[in-house]
């Protein structure tokens, strides 16, 4: 009850406003939902089988919200988001149908230990929960990380090798991978974080592998 209360009272003094136009009672107003640009191309990254991004980190919109989402911890933020993938889904439908029909499951990407403590929260797995329960997918969680350094601080290359060997198979899910598999993060850069991941359940047995993102460079 109390909860509710708070939310409440929460919600008359600090009512949601778009992230863009800052218009109240919604934090993506159809404007500029609109002003969102769609990616059209698909991409195969090996070990990905197929890569699939909603829109561009270019976009200002985009930053903003991820941004707000990931680093002001606003996780509210996740109803403009899941607007963004709906517009993406429904503009390519085959893929919904495709992840749907052939029993994709969704893998959000983990944080470590100590970046989880840090910001209390992995967007990677709200965006997962969101997109399991909007579209009635599947969602586990087979892979642990390992501590490394900040991807958003090192070049291409340091990227690469900072991330390799950072993910490792929870004992539980060991002879449990051999499934579709749908990596699920908030963006992608250089991809090696996607790739890795992909790899090692690779190495287990894992089926197709596809990822989805927010936005992609």
């Amino acid at each position: 009850m109390w909860k509710k209360f708070k939310k409440y009272i929460i919600k008359i003094l600090f009512p949601a406003q778009c992230i863009s136009c800052k218009k109240y009672n919604t934090f993506l107003c159809k404007n500029c939902l609109l002003k969102i640009p769609l990616r059209q191309r698909l991409k195969q990254e090996k070990p990905l089988d197929l890569l699939m991004s909603a829109s561009f980190f270019h976009n200002k919109i985009i930053k903003k919200l991820i941004h707000g989402f990931k680093y002001d911890k606003n996780k509210e933020l996740i109803k403009a988001i899941i607007k963004i993938i709906d517009k993406y889904f429904k503009k390519h439908p085959k893929l919904i149908n495709t992840l749907q029909k052939r029993n994709f499951w969704l893998v959000p990407i983990p944080l470590s230990y100590k970046k989880h403590k840090i910001r209390g929260f992995n967007q990677a797995k709200i965006i997962a929960q969101s997109i399991s329960k909007k579209y009635n997918l599947k969602i586990f969680y087979p892979l642990a990380k390992k501590t490394t350094k900040p991807q958003a601080r090192l070049n291409l290359k340091q990227r690469r090798e900072n991330i390799k060997g950072a993910f490792f198979i929870k004992k539980y899910f060991k002879n449990k991978i051999n499934k579709n598999i749908c990596l699920i993060d908030d963006t992608a850069t250089t991809k090696a974080t996607l790739k890795q991941a992909a790899k090692i359940l690779k190495e287990n047995n894992a089926k197709k592998i596809w990822a989805f993102t927010i936005a992609r460079t």
